[in-house]
């Protein structure tokens, strides 16, 4: 007797799991990359809190995402950012009303130099040529707004990734460096120099908010926001993973995530904010639209 209810408890629990929904998680990264690590991360949980069974799939990248899903109609999601998705040619899949699950985290850029604050802020101000090292993903019209509001000529210099321009900043090469935040803090740990703004809602270490410091300067609030978006889902399976995605939010391993990387969690941005607006500024600024 004992025999036969194990079986119809291993029997019922295989019929659950083969019935069990599915859907696509495209990875738009290969193993290894931080779109890999997230998906990683973020399956286990939106499987526990759905019931579905999610399915990943390498798509290398979001121009891979868009050729993919012209063919498949599986239910899907996938991970972007504000930076891909206005920058990248060929990714068209930024989110709307009717696909957005949620975003994941802020990561807000960086101004770095060999000085404390106030004289940084005193060489902004000052008159004096300034030159910034900067990965080539980001463009001349970042900076210019804040040569306009301190009448300080400056430039970037971009270098190939955001690791070689920190390596030309130490080298010497340029005056000061703007870079993501993980580049910052590694930078200031590794190598000795000093982050003392941010362009994010509030201080990191000690980095204060730039829109402090320079009020008036269009890109002091600049993030590149990292969010789930969906394709091929109706309105309910969509309503589900949202709902599942707040949970995700609470979960120690996601909240541990975002303080390790100091990240911004998307809490701070208030409650119920209008998301698709935000994602679609944030894009935009950093192509200068």
């Amino acid at each position: 007797m004992k025999k036969l209810i194990i079986s119809c408890i291993a029997f019922l629990m295989s019929m659950s799991i083969a019935n069990a929904k599915t859907i696509d998680y495209l990875v738009t990264g290969t193993a290894g990359g931080s779109a890999y690590d997230n998906a990683e991360l973020f399956i286990p949980i939106l499987e526990k809190e759905t019931g579905y069974k999610i399915n990943k799939v390498i798509v290398d990248s979001c121009v891979g995402a868009t050729i993919y899903l012209k063919s498949s109609k599986n239910p899907s999601i996938f991970r972007n950012n504000t930076l891909q998705h206005e920058s990248e040619a060929g990714c068209d899949l930024a989110p709307n009303k009717k696909t957005f699950i949620g975003t994941a985290w802020g990561r807000a850029m960086a101004f770095c130099s060999m000085d404390d604050m106030a004289t940084a802020v005193a060489k902004l101000k000052g008159g004096n040529r300034l030159t910034f090292a900067v990965s080539n993903s980001y463009g001349q019209h970042m900076i210019d707004p804040l040569a306009e509001v301190t009448g300080t000529p400056m430039k970037f210099v971009p270098y190939g990734s955001s690791g070689k321009s920190l390596k030309g900043f130490v080298a010497g090469d340029t005056d000061m460096l703007y870079t993501n935040m993980p580049k910052a803090v590694s930078g200031v740990t590794k190598n000795g120099i000093s982050c003392w703004a941010n362009t994010g809602p509030t201080k990191i270490l000690d980095m204060v908010p730039m829109k402090e410091l320079f009020p008036e300067y269009k890109y002091n609030d600049i993030q590149t926001f990292t969010y789930v978006n969906s394709a091929n889902m109706s309105y309910l399976e969509v309503r589900k993973f949202r709902k599942a995605w707040s949970k995700l939010l609470e979960s120690d391993t996601v909240i541990a995530h975002i303080e390790n990387k100091k990240l911004f969690h998307p809490s701070v941005y208030g409650k119920n904010p209008n998301w698709v607006a935000i994602l679609d500024k944030a894009g935009k600024s950093w192509v200068g639209k």
